[in-house]
């Protein structure tokens, strides 16, 4: 089952971007994206819908 990701790139909720990814990869992801990113946030839930983009390099979190 895949995970749905929010990405919001500036903190600020402007530039939300949605995902599916592997549950794994969108918790590693996570990870690294609020460790590299002083003010942007991540938020995994299970609202996923196969109209989302799949989250690029998927692969390189797993």
């Amino acid at each position: 089952m895949d995970a749905h990701l929010a990405v919001d790139l500036g903190g600020d909720g402007l530039t939300i971007l949605h995902f599916r990814a592997e549950w794994t990869a969108a918790k590693t992801f996570a990870e690294e994206f609020v460790r590299h990113h002083l003010r942007g946030a991540v938020v995994i839930d299970d609202e996923v819908s196969p109209e989302m983009k799949v989250l690029p390099y998927q692969r390189l979190y797993r």
